[in-house]
């Protein structure tokens, strides 16, 4: 019997037959979805099975998370920057610095990462015809000088050596190089770099370094809000970090683990640790004959140039390589700031194009070499910034998802060290690690953070001032309250609760900071359904009630998920 598939038509529309055929698409892609979830044990942006055990609002941090301690820059988001140290202190006497005077020839001398040393020539009359150029071994005085021939690339044979151009016997240019490329490679792992910039904290960096913030901030850096020092004493903190006064060597451990080490800065550490590699004679080269009085180079670069071109260099070379380095910035004055976040942002730029950030993690932090306590508040808060490698990113999603929650949480020089432990070894397990959940339990004592560097508030029930004061001033923070809630359309009904709690913390100057916060529950209609929130709100006063000012939009606080409002 013949089958006619227009007598059925009625039976079966096309459009039913696309109807039935999106069903069964609609169903299988939702037991598909369901499948991966299930096999799949961590979820980078959602933390699947791997939620926080506790979320935390502005005044949960301080009561739970950082033993009642402020925020340092979300508390303090409008305040005048002279308070803070931001501003050069015009009171000072400054040693202001002429500027450096580039040699054209720095444009022209190539040294690749692979080792080859290059003149470069355009043309024939954009070098001097009797101008001969030679590189040498610069800690060997004795060294035959090798010529060195426009547009033919030299393989560089020492680790050190300077390039110099004389005409008529006189020494026109010269420039130290180091060449990285000499350094063996050590392949089946990815390297560690830590580089650490002088004299800025956290809010500093925040505020006045902007090209290299918004650089990590678009290429992935995580930034730690609250990386408290552990000792008063900065150079005996910078020790702690590095493992070197707490017999955790970090050197000694990368090397135990099969990482070269290496290591460019201060000669006062250099001495304490032992490395495969460093910049010692470099430097001391430089310090004896290259540099003058304004930290200019004889080739006409700023020092600071200099040292962060080596370390581009260095990145480099040992991008495929299994290193383990730390590498220091030396103190630039204050009015240079801006200088060095160019200089910073270049040097980021260039690590981006080469692909540095693959098998490398890089972490950006601050070191003072004072042996006296720390004055400034906000110098207890040192800059911290963590790029994981591409491939750690890849491999380590629970690791990643734990460590953005804790540098939002209470952290310390005692947790960067463990950081650098686990990251040497992942197999060495610590209590400390930022890539576990950190517990909010925790305070300054039990993190072992000194009491001169712990930045904590008072916190009481009541505000000290008259009782009738102190209830219309409420009354009045509470209608604020109340009414920027209620200009949302989804809320139905928002009741604030018969609780406060009062801060004071003197900032060690003339102003004290003093605030309240208020909490309540709004009742909201969304898009699935009814729900009650949590809503908090920070606000700070004068004395006597005099005026306050609202710093954060209310939080609200959803599962694993916390929207927090802009400042204002």
């Amino acid at each position: 019997m013949s089958f006619n598939l227009r007598k059925h038509q009625s039976i079966l529309p096309s459009s039913m037959i696309l109807m039935f055929l999106c069903f069964f698409l609609l169903i299988f892609s939702v037991i598909m979805s369901h499948f991966s979830i299930e096999i799949k044990e961590f979820d980078k942006d959602g933390g699947i099975k791997y939620k926080p055990e506790f979320v935390y609002s502005l005044v949960e941090t301080r009561e739970l998370l950082t033993n009642v301690c402020k925020l340092p820059y979300i508390f303090f988001p409008n305040e005048d920057e002279d308070v803070f140290g931001l501003t050069p202190d015009k009171s000072k006497q400054h040693i202001v610095r002429g500027e450096c005077k580039i040699n054209e020839l720095n444009e022209k001398v190539d040294l690749s990462s692979d080792g080859y040393l290059t003149l470069r020539s355009k043309n024939t009359n954009d070098l001097p015809s009797d101008i001969r150029c030679t590189f040498y071994k610069n800690s060997g005085p004795n060294e035959h000088p090798i010529k060195v021939e426009k547009n033919v690339p030299v393989k560089v044979p020492f680790y050190n050596f300077a390039f110099a151009c004389e005409r008529n016997g006189i020494v026109e240019f010269l420039k130290p190089f180091v060449n990285f490329a000499s350094i063996p490679k050590k392949s089946n792992g990815g390297s560690i770099a830590i580089i650490f910039l002088p004299a800025i904290n956290h809010k500093l960096f925040m505020k006045k370094m902007p090209l290299s913030k918004h650089f990590m901030q678009d290429n992935q850096f995580r930034f730690a809000q609250f990386m408290s020092k552990n000792e008063p004493n900065s150079m005996q903190d910078l020790l702690l970090q590095l493992g070197i006064s707490n017999k955790i060597n970090m050197f000694r451990k990368a090397k135990q683990n099969n990482f070269t080490t290496f290591f460019s800065g201060p000669q006062q550490i250099r001495y304490m640790i032992d490395v495969d590699y460093d910049t010692l004679d470099h430097q001391n080269f430089i310090t004896q004959f290259l540099i003058d009085g304004n930290l200019c180079l004889k080739n006409g670069k700023k020092l600071v140039n200099d040292q962060l071109e080596k370390i581009g260099a260095f990145l480099t070379s040992t991008a495929d390589s299994k290193v383990f380095s730390a590498m220091f910035i030396d103190e630039y004055d204050e009015y240079r700031r801006q200088s060095i976040d160019q200089d910073l942002k270049k040097m980021l730029d260039l690590l981006k194009e080469s692909n540095i950030f693959e098998n490398t993690t890089l972490i950006i932090t601050s070191y003072d070499l004072s042996t006296k306590d720390i004055e400034n508040e906000n110098d207890k808060y040192p800059m911290f910034a963590f790029r994981p490698s591409n491939q750690f990113i890849e491999n380590n999603n629970q690791k990643l998802y734990f460590m953005n929650m804790n540098f939002n949480r209470l952290l310390s020089s005692t947790n960067f060290n463990q950081m650098l432990v686990e990251l040497i070894n992942p197999k060495e397990k610590s209590s400390k690690s930022v890539f576990i959940a950190q517990p909010t339990s925790r305070n300054c004592t039990s993190e072992g953070i000194s009491e001169n560097i712990c930045l904590c508030m008072n916190m009481s029930t009541s505000s000290g001032y008259p009782e009738k004061g102190e209830k219309n001033f409420l009354q009045t923070l509470r209608t604020r309250f109340t009414q920027e809630v209620k200009t949302h359309k989804c809320v139905r009904s928002f009741e604030l609760e018969d609780y406060k709690i009062f801060y004071e913390y003197s900032i060690g100057t003339s102003k004290e900071v003093r605030g309240v916060e208020l909490t309540g529950f709004v009742n909201i209609i969304s898009s699935r359904g009814k729900k009650t929130l949590l809503l908090k709100k920070m606000f700070t006063f004068k004395p006597e009630f005099a005026s306050f000012n609202s710093f954060d939009t209310a939080r609200v606080v959803v599962g694993y998920e916390v929207n927090i409002g802009i400042a204002r």
